[in-house]
């Protein structure tokens, strides 16, 4: 095996310091604003707004794609969101039911002490 000790690099080898054009501002910790688009949504709403109408709802909704920078032909740059509507209601009326935050965990017994102590011997 061959220490390599030259710190040159051979004259067919490009270097670049490409790194250093990164925008510090887009780094990952640091997002820059998007806007969101909603899709699709998963249920029709039962009493949807005529034309002309203004509600309010209450949106649950999981983010599907990132997108951008995509440069607008006005010459903007955006970062957009593209989010998939699990849920919504009408501000003011009942939520509907959410699978993810109302079903119970497999097995949960919740704070049944019991069940948690109960161990089968039926070894037959």
């Amino acid at each position: 095996m061959a220490l390599i000790t030259d710190k040159e690099a051979p004259p067919d080898v490009l270097t670049t310091d490409a790194l250093d054009a990164v925008r510090a501002d887009l780094a990952a910790e640091d997002q820059p604003p998007a806007y969101l688009s909603f899709g699709q949504s998963t249920a029709a709403l039962d009493d949807p707004p005529e034309v002309g109408d203004v509600r309010t709802y209450i949106v649950r909704a999981r983010c599907t794609g990132e997108h951008g920078p995509i440069e607008r032909k006005d010459g903007e740059m955006r970062y957009t969101r593209t989010l998939q509507i699990q849920w919504c209601h009408e501000q003011g009326k009942p939520k509907p039911p959410d699978a993810d935050e109302d079903q119970p965990a497999l097995f949960d017994h919740g704070d049944d002490k019991e069940a948690d102590s109960e161990v089968d011997d039926d070894d037959d």
